[in-house]
């Protein structure tokens, strides 16, 4: 089964607001010999005749939800009672009105055409039912990506752990940037870190080196138990020891884990880009060269945001 899109409705809607649909007046005003009258009653086609005044319209507009606001602003141009019908109703009724409409123009041309067309109780029993198989398939879509969206959220650390997302930034030609950002087992800021150095590391070293800078930064606030938590899953590999090393990452990593048994229990873990929000914004954050910024117990405002929407899907 081939569902139409009810967002058809809505450029239905625009083009009404601008006055740039195929009327007959539309047409023979830019086409010699074509007819400007409505197939159903013999005037002059016109947006305002096809959706207000033609009879077979109006009674298609009395057998809806919508007839107490088709029957206002009786002096308003077309453009503008649509905008105020839009203004009152919730969106599944902008949505049905952008469907009324769209057959409003269908039968139109089917009448003018094929000499056929529908009854008022068909169009508006279509319309409807044309709805709520989209609403149906749409909600069928939207629960599937819920499934997989759910898959990609920033999930809290266990009881009395506290959860490390660390992201590393190469720069072309200039530099790399290492991020983190803390929260406790209540999902809770803590504390963020940046730091840029104009040493152009290759980026698995670079990964490496901000999962160090995390580690650090939990040695020096004291958060032990915690979780470092990646996007590149790689380095992850690596920290677990399910991957071979190159010689110069394989010091970072024999470092990092001596201080993980000296500082406490500490814990790798990958998660995906989407899980890791916080990080990816301080990634774009203008910072100076060879410094280091840091926030703790209150986050920086334009990192809050992120923070709840975390928070708000945990």
């Amino acid at each position: 089964m081939v569902i139409e899109d009810p967002p058809k409705g809505k450029i239905i809607q625009w083009r009404v607001t601008h006055n740039i649909l195929p009327t007959g007046k539309n047409i023979a005003d830019r086409k010699e010999n074509a007819t400007s009258v409505c197939p159903f009653c013999d005037l002059e086609e016109t947006q305002r005749h096809i959706f207000r005044k033609c009879q077979w319209a109006s009674r298609i507009w009395r057998l809806t939800m919508l007839r107490p606001l088709f029957e206002m602003g009786e002096n308003l141009s077309c453009g503008s009672w649509l905008c105020e019908m839009m203004e009152k109703v919730n969106n599944e009724l902008v949505e049905q009105m952008g469907l009324i409409l769209w057959y409003l123009c269908n039968e139109c041309n089917n009448q003018m055409f094929n000499n056929k067309k529908l009854e008022e109780w068909e169009v508006v029993g279509n319309s409807l039912n044309h709805w709520d198989e989209f609403k149906s398939y749409y909600t069928k879509e939207m629960q599937e990506e819920e499934k997989q969206i759910g898959k990609l959220i920033w999930t809290k650390p266990p009881l009395g752990w506290d959860k490390i997302n660390v992201d590393a930034a190469t720069f072309a030609g200039r530099g790399s940037g290492f991020i983190v950002v803390v929260r406790n087992d209540a999902g809770h800021f803590q504390a963020a870190a940046i730091r840029r150095e104009r040493t152009q590391w290759p980026l698995e070293i670079a990964e490496l080196r901000a999962m160090q800078f995390g580690s650090t930064l939990a040695e020096r606030l004291g958060l032990a138990p915690a979780i470092v938590e990646s996007d590149c899953q790689t380095t992850i590999l690596k920290m677990i020891g399910k991957e071979t090393t190159k010689l110069e990452a394989g010091v970072v990593v024999g470092e990092m884990k001596e201080k993980a048994v000296a500082i406490g229990p500490i814990r790798w873990a990958f998660a995906k880009r989407e899980c890791n929000r916080p990080t990816y914004t301080l990634a774009h954050l203008n910072c100076n060269w060879d410094s280091q910024e840091k926030w703790v117990g209150r986050p920086p405002v334009f990192l809050i945001p992120d923070l709840e929407h975390d928070a708000l899907r945990t």
